[in-house]
Parts: structure tokens; C-alpha cells; sequence
């Protein structure tokens, strides 16, 4: 509840202080007031978010960007729609698929996942459809269930789905609209219920653009868009998910290895293009290659360690560049600036 003294107070100081009419002061205040309930409630909006972290096991965050992201899990989980995931290569998309399913009550039915990019050229249309008894030279005897009738009573996740070829693509339409899936070399379909999950890692208007994407089956598809952010725009929950894997390896690898201080600086501000999946490999590597019982910045990789053109021979290159790029550089140059001269006292 907005408490009206918090906001007259200063109001008061301001009408005692200067010459303003006390018709603008109330103005004033007015909208100060305004301010306060809006702030109010985006609190509650974000309290209500984060109540729902502890509900999605095995997810670590203390980002409002990952909240939005937790309340559409937990709303997907109680419907079949379908869901495309959008995010950059490591922020998690197939761990948010099998959230969205071991949410719902689809839980108990397979999950099956495909890789669009990895299908081999000779299968691409044989492991997603399967095929019948002698339906093609060197097929099994007995016929063989595709991943679709595979995926029955359960969810289907078509990761990197832009990779996939677009015959293959007006096939999976198909399927989306009937509901029923054919094997190679069969005259008969098969009823299956499925909920399809899609993932890129790319924009999806530009691989249409590409004709590398069906219009058609990206608009069925994105009944509800799902956008994961990159580790650099939640970087408040690097900590965390920085101690979670420095647990799950000190416990696979039966160790009991800790970080400095400077160690998690330097993760801080770091700009992770491989995202969450990076970190990890990155926390995993430290692990086994270190003795410990501490691992300090100077084990950190090279990419951690500011080189010699960044730290002395910094200069802006403007033209032709993105603000974003020279924004960036130059905060990365204050930082490390700040960190040579400062370090010391987070050792």
C-alpha cells in the first residue's frame, strides 16, 4: 500500500524550499504518487514471478528476464499448444522444452528430442517417419517406428528446426494438420497425438527471408514465442549458476575445489557468447585441470586474461561499427583498467 505521507513529505520540502506554486506542487505530488503505485506494482509482478522459481527444479535464476520466462513455462505446461524457442546457441533451449514437459501431464510419455542439423542425409526422412517391412534395399525385415510414433502421447522437440530440409518440413505441416503420420512406403497414416516443440538459434523471419523456413509451418508452430535472453543480459545470476556447476563437478569428479573472489569477478564480466553452456564447460575445465583446493584468476583461460592491445593500446575505432560494439569496448576497457589496478583486494 502506498503510504501518501512518504509522498506529501517531500513535497512539502519542496514547496518550503523554493517558490513553486502550490497548484504545481500538488501536481507534483500527484504524480509522484503515480510513481509509487506503478512501482508498487511491478514489486508484486515480480514477486509473484520469483515465488515460482522453487517449482521448476533444476532451474537457477535470480533475473526478472528469466521470471518472464518461468511464468510462460509454468502457463505452457497446463496446455498442449505448440511452443517455438528462440535463443542464442547455450542458453538452454532443450532444458526448457523438457521443463515445459515434465511440468504437464504429458510427463509420464516419451520425450524426443531431434537435432535437426545432425540427421544424416540417408535417413532424413526415415528416422522422423519411419518406414514399413521391405519399404526400401537394406531396410529391416520387420519395418521400423519413426520418431514422430515414437514421440505418441508425448512431446516431439525439433531443435535447430531451420536446418531441417524444406520437403521434409511440408511433411511435418502435414502431420501438425492431420494429426496422423504416414511411414515410407505405407498406403495407411497412423493417428498419433503429439506436442510439438520448436527451437533456433537463429531468427526465424530472416530464415524464412532464406527460404530456409516455411512461412506456413513457423506461424503453426509459433502458437506461443518463447525467448530465452543470453547469459550476458542475466548476469546477475552468474554467481549462482557458476556455484550450482562448480557442485555438480566437484561431485562428479570427487573433488572439492572452491573459486576466489576474483575468479567470479572475472566471470562477471565476461561476455559469454556460448552462454550457459559455456560456463559450464568452462567451470568443468577448472575442475579437472586444477589441484586446488583453490582456483584463483591466474588459472583462469587466456580468454579471461585482458591482452596487451586491450589493456595499453586502447583506442576507438568508430566507423563502420555498431554503438553497441564501441559501447562495449569501451566498458571493457574501463573494466579492465579497474581490475589491474584493484584486483588485489578481491584475492
Amino acid at each position: 500500500m502506498v503510504n501518501y505521507d512518504d509522498i506529501w513529505k517531500p513535497v512539502a520540502s519542496v514547496i518550503k524550499h523554493t517558490n513553486m506554486d502550490y497548484g504545481d506542487a500538488v501536481t507534483l505530488g500527484s504524480q509522484f504518487g503515480q510513481l509509487m503505485a506503478l512501482i508498487e506494482k511491478k514489486d508484486k509482478e515480480i514477486e509473484k514471478l520469483r515465488s515460482k522459481v522453487k517449482d521448476v527444479p533444476g532451474l537457477v535464476t535470480n533475473s526478472p528476464a528469466m521470471y518472464k520466462v518461468l511464468d510462460r513455462i509454468h502457463r505452457l505446461a497446463h496446455v498442449t499448444t505448440s511452443v517455438f524457442i528462440l535463443g542464442e546457441t547455450g542458453t538452454g533451449k532443450t532444458m526448457i522444452a523438457e521443463k515445459i514437459h515434465s511440468m504437464s501431464d504429458r510427463k509420464e510419455n516419451p520425450f524426443i528430442e531431434v537435432n535437426c542439423a545432425a540427421i544424416p542425409e540417408h535417413l532424413i526422412e526415415a528416422e522422423p517417419f519411419g518406414y514399413k517391412k521391405g519399404a526400401s534395399t537394406g531396410a529391416s525385415d520387420q519395418g521400423k517406428k519413426g520418431l514422430i510414433e515414437a514421440a505418441d502421447g508425448g512431446v516431439f522437440f525439433l531443435d535447430e528446426i531451420g536446418e531441417m530440409p524444406l520437403s521434409l518440413q511440408a511433411k511435418l505441416l502435414s502431420v501438425l494438420q492431420s494429426k496422423r503420420v504416414r511411414r515410407l512406403g505405407d498406403l495407411h497414416d497412423k493417428e498419433v497425438d503429439i506436442r510439438i516443440i520448436a527451437a533456433t538459434n537463429k531468427d526465424p523471419e530472416e530464415l524464412i527471408r532464406q527460404n530456409k523456413l516455411r512461412a506456413d509451418l513457423y506461424y503453426r508452430l509459433s502458437v506461443v514465442t518463447l525467448h530465452l535472453p543470453a547469459l550476458r543480459e542475466r548476469k546477475e545470476d552468474i554467481y549462482m549458476i557458476a556455484k550450482n556447476f562448480l557442485d555438480k563437478f566437484n561431485q562428479r569428479h570427487r573433488k572439492d575445489m572452491k573459486f576466489s573472489k576474483e575468479v567470479y569477478f572475472a566471470f562477471e564480466f565476461y561476455s559469454w557468447p556460448g552462454n550457459v553452456r559455456e560456463l559450464e564447460h568452462i567451470i568443468e575445465q577448472l575442475v579437472v585441470l586444477n589441484d586446488g583446493p583453490e582456483v584463483t584468476g591466474d588459472d583462469l583461460p587466456d580468454i579471461f586474461q585482458p591482452s596487451d592491445s586491450q589493456t595499453n593500446d586502447f583506442s576507438l575505432k568508430m566507423e563502420d561499427r555498431p554503438l553497441q560494439e564501441v559501447v562495449q569496448d569501451v566498458e571493457r576497457h574501463y573494466i579492465n583498467e579497474l581490475w589491474n589496478k584493484y584486483k588485489e583486494i578481491y584475492v
